[in-house]
């Protein structure tokens, strides 16, 4: 199957290669689901649904279709740990809430955002745990590479973040959390071809992508990448994945019984890019 690079990127290393979901459309493969383009209007039935059918929601990512807010969401067949959702919230208010909910042992895992124009909203996914985070949201870049040293320096690992480009601006959200026992490195900024670079030689290090995000740069894109470093598996990941691309991987997917992990949604050439890593089992 031949697909174009600006379409998705495929690397062989102990398995990375490419695939993924047919926008607005439903996969699923051993008690994962991936599903995009839900409306903020539908999520609510979606969520309930899902809950009823034993699933939980393991990560979000917004986008804009036709002016509206939409969703694409990994779903998980499990219960543990308790969980719960908040979508369409300001930077302020979703701080407030992570502080409201934390001496109930909720921590913010997964953090999204989405703008129109210059009103950006957020969605986060807050999980029942003993491991703190530290929660930054609404950053510049020297914001954000100053709260990145910061953290680091006193041991705090970098797990989940989003840059949503606002008005020609990069904003920054990002989530630490602290876990000493565990390696992670951070790449920001990244073109295309660097992270293709970056791949082979981080894995020769013994590093695998536990997440990556993408986001708008002029007429190009950039990537924020967490490395993490653990055994080596089987592993792909997706990027610069249009609908039709999404379309043509679905059944190399399928045959490599991969499960996705992580979502980023991001607008780039006029039509939403999705970006994904794939599991063997997911996170």
């Amino acid at each position: 199957m031949t697909v174009s690079k600006l379409e998705y990127l495929s690397i062989v290393l102990g398995g990375i290669g490419l695939s993924s979901i047919l926008a607005g459309s439903l996969w699923a493969e051993d008690g994962i689901e991936l599903k995009t383009g839900i409306s903020a209007s539908e999520f609510q039935k979606e969520f309930d649904q899902r809950l009823r059918d034993g699933f939980r929601l393991v990560d979000v990512s917004l986008y804009t279709v036709r002016r509206q807010t939409a969703m694409a969401c990994i779903w998980g067949k499990r219960t543990d740990p308790e969980f719960h959702v908040q979508t369409k919230l300001t930077a302020p208010e979703l701080q407030k809430h992570a502080q409201d909910v934390q001496p109930m042992g909720f921590q913010l895992v997964r953090v999204s955002a989405n703008a129109a124009g210059s009103d950006v909203r957020y969605a986060g996914i807050w999980e029942k745990r003993k491991i703190p985070v530290h929660v930054r949201l609404g950053y510049d870049v020297k914001q954000f590479e100053e709260a990145h040293k910061t953290l680091s320096a006193a041991g705090s690992q970098p797990l989940h973040f989003h840059v949503v480009a606002v008005k020609g601006q990069l904003i920054y959200s990002g989530i630490w959390e602290d876990v000493p026992e565990i390696k992670r490195e951070l790449d920001q900024n990244l073109s295309y071809a660097a992270f293709v670079k970056a791949i082979p030689e981080r894995a020769a290090a013994g590093f695998r992508v536990l997440q990556v995000c993408g986001y708008p740069v002029g007429r190009g894109d950039r990537y924020c990448c967490v490395w993490e470093k653990t055994s080596p598996g089987e592993q792909q990941v997706s990027l610069r994945l249009t609908e039709a691309g999404l379309a043509r991987a679905i059944t190399d997917m399928q045959a490599r019984g991969l499960q996705a992990s992580r979502i980023n949604s991001y607008p780039q050439g006029g039509a939403n890019r999705f970006s994904v890593v794939w599991e063997a089992g997911t996170k």
